[in-house]
């Protein structure tokens, strides 16, 4: 194709690219040459002070403890959504009366200001004057501060992270549920199989490719959760919930070290990397080769 039939489409496309080199990539470079300055919102020009910046967040060593929170925090989330989307889809695939209050209840964290919920949710989980404090009182307990205990913050906002989150789970492991073959379930019922055999051997087979596209997709939304944690729990208590996408706010903004929050984005940046090869070079080819 000569370059004057190509141009119209070029030209068509420019606006395109840049907006993606505005959005994208020159902010994407901006953080790598930001994370190997001394620059921190001030007047001087910044200076390059090379590997400086990530041996002040490994001196400082909070580095490990955030790591782990995101880690834990990821895993808990991921599986409780896994677990609660696959649950609940095989509970509406059974056609009752009740399906589209289910399916309502479900859909519900999908089309709600996500702050809003989450001020609901703080409001629920109250010591003093939350509903379950109520509970607690009646049955004579002593209420939990489930947001402000070190033990129970990170897990609390994993609970509240598949709430938000399980729905879209249950849409697309109801899809996969639809598309298996009608004729090999029947076939594997007049073998003798009961529903359990038959999601053994039929439907979570099937179901595998979906589910690896939701655990994905989980655990991106996992490590991305920020306003979770700035809402509820600001890091606290005592950096128990601290995240890094949350680490990475208050560097810049609490602390006003835009060079370590530059360089925590790019922990970050490659923490997410490592997860996408890994799901590109080993879960994709485990999935062709099976």
């Amino acid at each position: 194709m000569s370059t004057r039939a190509a141009f119209p489409g070029l030209l068509m496309a420019l606006p395109a690219a840049l907006a993606l080199l505005a959005l994208l990539y020159l902010p994407f470079f901006g953080t790598v040459l930001l994370a190997f300055s001394d620059w921190s919102f001030t007047p001087a020009p910044p200076r390059f002070v090379g590997l400086a910046n990530f041996e002040r967040i490994l001196a400082e060593g909070r580095l490990q403890g955030t790591l782990g929170n995101t880690l834990l925090f990821a895993l808990m989330a991921v599986c409780g959504t896994l677990l609660t989307g696959l649950c609940a889809a095989l509970a509406l695939e059974r056609r009752t009366v009740l399906n589209g209050l289910l399916r309502s209840v479900a859909l519900l964290p999908l089309m709600s200001a996500s702050v809003a919920m989450l001020l609901v949710w703080e409001m629920m989980l109250n010591p003093i004057v939350g509903p379950g404090a109520t509970l607690f009182a009646l049955f004579g307990g002593t209420p939990l501060h489930w947001l402000g205990e070190p033990r129970l913050a990170l897990p609390t906002l994993a609970v509240i992270f598949v709430w938000q989150n399980f729905g879209l789970a249950m849409v697309l492991f109801l899809a996969g549920l639809a598309g298996t073959e009608a004729q090999i379930r029947e076939a594997v019922r007049i073998d003798g199989a009961g529903w359990a055999d038959e999601l053994r051997i039929v439907r979570l087979p099937a179901l595998a490719p979906i589910a690896l596209f939701v655990f994905v997709v989980a655990l991106i939304r996992a490590l991305q959760a920020f306003d979770l944690v700035a809402v509820l729990t600001r890091g606290g208590p005592d950096g128990a919930s601290r995240t890094l996408i949350y680490a990475i706010f208050e560097e810049a903004f609490r602390y006003f070290r835009a060079d370590v929050a530059a360089a925590l984005s790019l922990v970050f940046f490659c923490l997410v990397a490592a997860i996408v090869l890994t799901k590109v070079l080993v879960l994709d080819r485990a999935m062709r080769g099976s």
